[in-house]
């Protein structure tokens, strides 16, 4: 946790010695626009040795001797490149896909001749709500001042809620189960929903996970390369640092219930006795921290190209609730609640997790777009983001089974299992985007 925190205050002293430095445009344009009070004399001697990098000065040294007379002052000034507007608004149609949620088997089958019918998994066993999704993301942003050195800006990313479901019912053919690892009895076993002779029932399964972000912040003009006054807007590139708040939220949760009526007496219930069984898990995953990045921009005529890289850093919150329930209602007789259900138990893993720590956040981005009139514009881009160290809902599930803690508990003993773990995941999102900018 120190040396995050170190890593985060060196990267906020670094972000203001950029953005808290006066504006040095005017009094040291003859060779760079540039905001780092870099004295004239060490720039004239510095600057034969920039020649062989000839896009960077390219990018960064003001070119007035090809200015008609009128418009060098409109160069000394500013560099007010791209379209015309100080404020602009985008609205994006994402086809994003996610890293997807793995989740062990939940809900197996087999045949009457098995001793164990869970040769065939129904659901789980494998990643779920890895699909494309179709999604939006809005972006705001304002200029302070024709020269457009410094903005505020925002964004909101809602990739939804993505959901996979599995239901199915039975009378005893097929077979329906929810398999297990019998820790008392060291085999593989399972709870049966519906077995010829012995009892019918149904099962519902689904997982789900959501994701946004939000972020809000300035944007400072670093470099900037426009040609004379005239065509400023239509050719041109500039290069923005760009830094503020920042926050991912992103949820899982895998949810099983069962309901189970006895054809035939069984472990001192009489046949017609009722299992209501339920288990659920979920994760939350909060982070709240600053961002800093460099975004690049090149215009062309009516073309234009944009590069983004930016980090975010800070602190995240992480929680894993579990619970599990079964309600038992014998014929004629009142409905008992117990705490617990199959992989849910009371006293091993049943309750409420927290931890907190750092994260480190990268995103990456580019966009190609086309200025349709002067004040509106379409683009396509790709974007990737990684979170590492996330905790997903179905990594916290342990299908390892003391038998002695389901309910009705009247006596546990042995191993407390399942039991609770921290496990870590890596989440990644990543789609193409289209959008459509206007500014005015």
């Amino acid at each position: 946790m120190a040396a995050g925190v170190k890593r985060l205050l060196l990267g906020a002293a670094f972000c203001g010695l950029l953005l808290g430095v006066t504006d040095a445009t005017f009094a040291q344009g003859e060779i760079y626009n540039t905001v780092l009070p870099v004295p004239q004399a060490l720039k004239e001697a510095v600057y034969p040795f920039t020649m062989p990098f000839t896009n960077l000065v390219k990018m960064t040294r003001w070119n007035w001797d090809t200015c008609e007379p009128d418009c060098l002052d409109c160069q000394r000034a500013c560099c007010p490149c791209g379209p015309d507007g100080n404020f602009w608004a985008r609205a994006d149609y994402l086809l994003w896909t996610t890293a997807g949620a793995r989740v062990p088997a939940l809900v197996s089958s087999g045949a009457t001749s098995d001793p164990v019918p869970n040769t065939i998994t129904l659901f789980g066993d494998g990643r779920y709500t890895d699909d494309i999704r179709h999604q939006y993301r809005f972006r705001l942003g304002h200029w302070f001042g024709d020269c457009r050195r410094w903005a505020i800006q925002a964004d909101w990313l809602d990739l939804g809620q993505n959901s996979s479901e599995y239901s199915a019912s039975s009378t005893g053919d097929p077979i329906l189960a929810r398999p297990f690892y019998d820790v008392l009895r060291e085999m593989d076993a399972v709870q049966l929903i519906a077995y010829p002779g012995e009892a019918e029932g149904s099962v519902d399964a689904r997982v789900s996970n959501r994701f946004y972000a939000v972020g809000a912040g300035l944007r400072r003009n670093l470099l900037c390369r426009a040609s004379c006054c005239g065509d400023c807007d239509t050719d041109g590139a500039r290069l923005d640092l760009i830094g503020g708040y920042r926050h991912y939220h992103l949820r899982d949760s895998v949810g099983v219930t069962e309901n189970i009526t006895l054809t035939a007496g069984s472990g001192g219930h009489p046949a017609g006795t009722v299992f209501d069984v339920r288990d659920s898990f979920e994760s939350r995953n909060e982070f709240h921290g600053g961002e800093i990045g460099l975004v690049l921009q090149r215009f062309r005529g009516r073309w234009s190209f944009e590069a983004m890289a930016k980090l975010a850093m800070g602190g995240c919150r992480q929680t894993v609730t579990i619970n599990g329930q079964t309600i038992i209602t014998e014929p004629n007789v009142a409905s008992v609640t117990h705490t617990g259900g199959l992989l849910a138990l009371e006293d091993t893993n049943i309750g409420t997790y927290r931890r907190d720590g750092f994260a480190v956040i990268p995103q990456f981005g580019f966009e190609v777009g086309y200025q349709l009139t002067d004040h509106s514009r379409v683009y396509a881009g790709y974007d990737f983001l990684l979170w590492t160290g996330v905790k997903r809902a179905g990594d916290h599930i342990d299908t390892n089974v003391n038998t002695s803690y389901m309910p009705p508990a009247t006596s546990p003993g042995g191993a407390a299992v399942p039991a609770f773990a921290w496990q870590n995941a890596d989440f990644w999102a990543q789609g193409l985007n289209f959008g459509y900018e206007i500014r005015f």
